[in-house]
């Protein structure tokens, strides 16, 4: 039976030790990487995106240890390189349910936000709901993730 709230591949995430220098040397690549984007206090993450049409791939660093990012922790401690997919859920709560029905313990669903300046030079916020198979779980040591994502909002914003 096919998954009903995962339809598709959002993006690549790669975890980096450094992620001030894998920007600057995805840069250097000719890639166009976009500003550092600083997740939730509880995610304790940081991020660059390179934006490819139609999806992207995150290099994704650990800023400060919080019990949330522990596995992508042990992860960097054996090595840097792609850590999971990001599928596109169309509801991450549903599909956290869809997966318990098959015996599994989903991690999440999870909120969270990073700011963003959008172009006009005011103030937003992404906003992300993210849900995980267990990791033990996940197929061929990767993480699997499918996240929804809502759309960035001035702040202030309802949603």
């Amino acid at each position: 039976m096919a998954l009903n709230n995962v339809i598709g591949i959002d993006h690549a995430v790669i975890m980096v030790r450094d992620l001030d220098k894998a920007a600057l040397n995805w840069k250097h690549l000719g890639f166009t990487v976009s500003p550092r984007g600083t997740h939730s206090a509880h995610m304790g993450s940081g991020n660059y995106t390179i934006m490819l049409d139609p999806d992207y791939i995150e290099l994704l660093g650990v800023l400060t240890s919080t019990e949330h990012n522990a596995p992508a922790r042990a992860f960097l401690d054996k090595r840097e390189g792609i850590e999971r997919i990001a599928f596109t859920a169309v509801d991450s709560a549903d599909g956290a349910e869809e997966i318990r029905a098959r015996g599994y313990v989903p991690l999440g669903p999870t909120d969270f936000e990073r700011p963003v300046t959008m172009p006009d030079g005011t103030l937003s916020a992404a906003k992300f709901r993210t849900f995980q198979w267990p990791v033990a779980e996940a197929p061929a040591a990767c993480a699997s993730s499918p996240a929804s994502t809502r759309r960035a909002k001035p702040s202030g914003s309802p949603n």
